[in-house]
């Protein structure tokens, strides 16, 4: 497990804030506070003062280099994506297995010769294990076969009008789709959506309204902050920390 841990940071998250990357890796479903002590009392992870996890160069290359060998000429066997030639490959060729557990789609991945990468449809189509898929700054009109297992998902900037790929089914526990203007409703209906913890909605300009909540029994965070056009919104549970301003 905190194998695990190290190689998800040194392949995705080094540089980035330890309360966000905490949050994403126990959504997926990892001890993580135990994990992330462990690699910190063994100088494998640090910490700076402006919270961000950093390692050593040569942690990160052997991190990097321990998941291309899984399978050096076929990404597809991986156990993570990460990069516009892999990703690519994978996904828009229905290349997909179930080896693949978490995708992330870099910054300087999806804007590319200052251009933003579009791709007609990505195929999700036999990644049954998936964990964690972030798209984030992607244009993609369509996304099919999305997995049920898929537990943490995060597009900034998504251009679709709504996610019709989710339903009763999904283990997900976290959506994030901050600064996504095209988005009107996020889902249609009523969802029985128990494990879902954590909905980032913030920077929406034409979301008019919340999806309905009510099944939503786990929610501990629904951020919906700068959505200049919301005018209805229901009541959710107590337990629920709304961030509204």
């Amino acid at each position: 497990m905190d194998q695990d841990i190290s190689l998800d940071i040194a392949y995705f998250f080094k540089g980035r804030s330890k309360e966000v990357v905490t949050r994403i890796l126990d959504n997926c479903g990892y001890y993580i506070d135990i994990g992330i002590s462990t690699l910190l009392d063994r100088s494998l992870l640090t910490v700076t003062k402006c919270g961000d996890l950093e390692m050593h160069d040569l942690i990160e290359q052997m991190g990097k280099y321990i998941v291309t060998q899984e399978s050096p000429n076929d990404p597809s066997k991986r156990s993570r994506l990460r990069g516009y030639h892999d990703i690519n490959y994978v996904l828009t060729q229905n290349r997909g297995t179930e080896a693949t557990r978490d995708i992330v789609v870099q910054k300087q991945d999806a804007y590319r010769e200052q251009h933003i990468v579009r791709w007609r449809g990505l195929t999700f189509s036999d990644i049954s294990q998936l964990k964690l898929l972030n798209l984030d700054g992607v244009e993609a009109l369509i996304l099919s076969y999305v997995p049920s297992s898929l537990r943490v998902f995060r597009w900034r900037r998504c251009p679709m009008e709504t996610l019709p790929f989710i339903n009763e089914s999904y283990e997900l526990v976290e959506i994030n789709l901050y600064d996504s203007p095209s988005i009107v409703d996020v889902w249609h209906g009523k969802k029985f959506l128990e494990k879902l913890k954590y909905l980032f909605l913030s920077k929406y300009r034409r979301l008019k309204r919340i999806p309905d909540l009510s099944e939503a029994p786990n929610l501990k965070v629904l951020d919906i902050q700068n959505c200049e056009k919301l005018n209805d919104i229901p009541q959710i549970s107590q337990a629920t920390r709304a961030l509204l301003s």
